[in-house]
């Protein structure tokens, strides 16, 4: 698989549902791509997910200040930094190979404010229902 098609991929896990970024992504040239796309994927993804928040109509009022509602729900789910992202991709890698306890070690390494985070609980959810069937499997054997 070249770089290209092993960057779009990862950027249409990485933005499942979303319809632009996919498209966005089509436009970056090959040759601008390093030889391991995944975290060029990641870094785009991520800029461009914040530039259509702070692009959003809503997103200040016209002072300039967010509105409360959109600061607490910032607040309450937490932001996942770059680093952070990776270690919740690295999990979803470790289920993907069937390895739930790594992927839990993983998710455990986050700081506690990224737990909140939608991205870090579906993960912890999938995670926690792999261990949970394979703990099952273990037992009926």
């Amino acid at each position: 698989m070249k770089r290209k098609q092993r960057f779009l991929k990862a950027v249409q896990i990485l933005a499942a549902g979303d319809k632009f970024i996919p498209q966005a992504a089509e436009r970056v040239p090959e040759e601008s791509l390093p030889a391991c796309p995944g975290g060029a994927a990641l870094e785009l993804v991520v800029a461009l997910q914040k530039a259509m928040a702070s692009a959003s109509p809503n997103s200040s009022s016209p002072s300039g200040e967010k509105p409360k509602s959109h600061r607490r729900k910032g607040q309450d789910q937490g932001q996942l930094s770059l680093s952070h992202a990776l270690r919740v991709r690295s999990a979803h890698h470790w289920l993907e190979s069937g390895e739930a306890d790594s992927a839990l070690r993983e998710l455990e390494a986050l700081p506690s404010g990224a737990w909140r985070h939608p991205l870090a609980v579906n993960a912890r959810v999938a995670a926690l229902r792999a261990a949970r069937g394979m703990n099952t499997v273990t037992v009926q054997e």
